[in-house]
């Protein structure tokens, strides 16, 4: 007899972009409630589905029944007539159709000898449909219950398929279908728990305040986004996990939030800073594609406090020569690198905004550069579309909207801001930020009071890297001028920022389709957007799982100008550096004023400490964030 492996298919295989199967139910009653189908409410028509299955299972005289035998019940109790029942029923399988996702853990060991077991109401050709729409086609029977009338629950359909094939191994996610059942009858089975919700999952899916439509939208594709994509490698796995339960949802409601309130600033222009912004416009530009109200032009824009601060210098602005030196003395080599002069020209080995301030030669130097670099700074924003008649805002993470202030700089002394409307900036979060310039206004997601222990900027700013090097400049090539960009990306970076953005742009495929699809407004969920982020950034930062930390904890950040001073997310640390690196920033500098603290200070506590001590050390951090500091 010929040996195979058989596998349960939904949840195994297959998943849908739900938390529960029976949310389908309710996202099709709200889709026949608005196009006037029905008159019965979502949740009345979910209840209504649940109810005529659980009767006609109850009046049948098989183990299963069909989705023909559910709907002749469902249309006994609503009093429909056959011709809405039918269409209902089509519009059901079409949204099985459309929310199904593969799960490509298990996927991939499908093979020629493999068969598909399912207990389901649901006809063995459509369940070949569902594999076919995401190319599944090597395996060698399906096994449905709607044709076999026996159920794995049963055990009959294993002593069905055992007059066929003898099951070398069943893989399935129900405990008792999948793993009690065919364990009693002598098979080798393993019980997959990886398609249960995350704890991530499960807190937006369970938070009442938000509308059910959204968290379950949002907990539906953060679930799909994390069982679509599958890598081998563990550290790997915790980074797609995270992106697509914390980040994914984090990015891509700011960016909804951001589309929307251009849209009504009117703006026709929306240019995402780099290198942040690089993820958040390729995220953008997939929420506008089904979103057609959105009618602004988007563009990713390579730049750089480097590349901005220096041309935006001048004899009547001279704040961005200051931000350079970031309130410290730099390196001689470092400074006379970006500003192009001799180091012969400077004894000093190290150099304050100060000295250069008084000394006037080596100041006319860096005017001199400054102007130089804004001529060719100006023909690329020129190129990239800013002009002074155009409406156009500017999009970045954060944290004090310098990036903006030079290029209204820039643009007001070439002629040609627009000093009307001037830029309007869009921003996750800002911390004692610069004064606008002009007619320039900062428009903040995140509001500092009530969400500063959100504020982990070299976290936030790790998850929105981008795949290349900091912009440190422009030149002009074939009359186009184009960003030169610094290779000074490890390969630890490369893998990490790939996996990232393919989970974060796979979740804004399914999150916008899911709001296309049944028709929820960007404004509804723009009301909760915040909300959702607290839940799922306060667990991620305050009380992470040692396993989520040991993934981060080798990756580097640094948040200096020149992008050398690279300092850990997290690390383990000795309970001296626990006992002074948990003290607020001002007493620890006191103590320990020359080590460098890791950025994840709860991070590096999870993988140090005893679990409980962790948990209330973090918990003590986070009230003094939020309420003290």
């Amino acid at each position: 007899m010929e040996e195979v492996e058989s596998f349960d298919f939904f949840d195994t295989i297959l998943t849908r972009n739900f938390v529960r199967p029976e949310d389908l139910f309710y996202f099709l009653g709200l889709s026949l409630y608005a196009d006037g189908i029905i008159a019965l409410k979502p949740n009345d028509f979910q209840k209504a589905r649940m109810e005529a299955e659980k009767v006609a299972r109850k009046i049948s005289k098989f183990e299963e029944v069909t989705i023909n035998e559910i709907y002749d019940v469902l249309k006994a109790m609503t009093g429909l007539d056959d011709k809405i029942i039918q269409e209902i029923k089509k519009k059901e399988l079409e949204f099985e159709l459309l929310e199904s996702t593969p799960i490509a853990e298990n996927v991939r060991k499908i093979n020629a000898n493999s068969i598909l077991v399912s207990d389901t109401y649901l006809p063995k050709f459509f369940l070949e449909t569902l594999l076919n729409k995401s190319q599944i086609n090597t395996y060698r029977e399906i096994f449905a219950s709607s044709e076999t009338k026996f159920t794995k629950a049963s055990g009959k359909m294993y002593e069905l398929i055992a007059k066929k094939f003898k099951i070398r191994k069943h893989v399935g996610d129900n405990p008792h279908s999948d793993f009690r059942v065919p364990k009693r009858l002598g098979i080798m089975c393993e019980l997959y728990t990886s398609s249960k919700p995350t704890r991530y999952e499960k807190s937006i899916y369970h938070e009442k305040s938000i509308p059910f439509e959204v968290r379950a939208l949002i907990a539906g594709a953060m679930r799909a986004t994390r069982l679509a994509i599958y890598y081998e490698n563990n550290i790997e796995r915790r980074w797609h996990e995270i992106s697509s339960n914390v980040m994914a949802p984090f990015l891509n409601l700011y960016c909804l939030w951001v589309l929307e309130r251009a849209q009504k600033f009117g703006l026709e222009k929306l240019f995402f800073l780099s290198r942040d912004g690089k993820i958040l416009y390729e995220i953008s530009t997939i929420l506008k594609k089904v979103f057609p109200n959105f009618d602004i032009e988007l563009r990713y824009l390579p730049c750089s406090r480097r590349s901005l601060f220096i041309p935006a210098i001048s004899e009547d602005y001279l704040e961005p020569l200051k931000w350079i030196f970031e309130n410290k003395r730099i390196n001689k080599e470092y400074f006379c690198k970006i500003f192009e002069i001799s180091s012969g020209k400077i004894n000093s080995e190290f150099l304050s905004f100060n000295d250069v301030l008084e000394n006037q030669k080596l100041l006319n130097i860096c005017l001199e550069t400054a102007e130089k670099k804004r001529r060719i700074l100006v023909k690329f924003l020129k190129q990239e579309g800013f002009s002074k008649n155009s409406k156009s805002g500017v999009v970045d993470v954060g944290w004090r909207g310098r990036l903006q202030a030079a290029i209204s700089k820039v643009l007001k002394i070439e002629g040609i801001y627009n000093d009307i409307d001037g830029i309007k900036g869009f921003y996750i979060g800002l911390v004692n930020p610069v004064e606008n310039l002009y007619s320039d206004e900062k428009i903040v997601f995140l509001n500092f009071e009530k969400y500063r222990h959100l504020y982990h900027a070299e976290l936030i700013e790790r998850f929105t890297a981008a795949d290349h090097g900091s912009c440190i400049g422009y030149k002009e090539m074939n009359g186009t001028v184009v960003p030169i960009f610094e290779d000074n990306l490890n390969n630890m970076e490369i893998i990490f920022t790939k996996i990232q953005h393919k989970s974060i742009k796979t979740f804004s495929n399914k999150f916008s389709n899911a709001l296309f699809l049944y028709k929820i407004s960007p404004e509804l969920v723009n009301d909760y957007g915040r909300k959702i982020i607290d839940v799922l950034m306060s667990k991620f930062i305050y009380s992470p799982h040692k396993k989520e930390v040991t993934a981060f904890e080798n990756l580097e950040h640094a948040s200096d100008i020149s992008h050398t001073n690279y300092v850990k997310l997290a690390e383990r640390l000795s309970y001296k550096e626990i006992l002074v690196f948990n003290l607020p920033q001002k007493i620890r500098k006191l103590f320990w004023k020359d080590k460098k603290c890791p950025y994840w200070i709860e991070g590096s506590n999870a993988i140090t400490l005893p679990n409980p001590i962790a948990y209330v050390l973090n918990y003590l951090r986070l009230f003094y964030r939020k309420f003290i500091s």
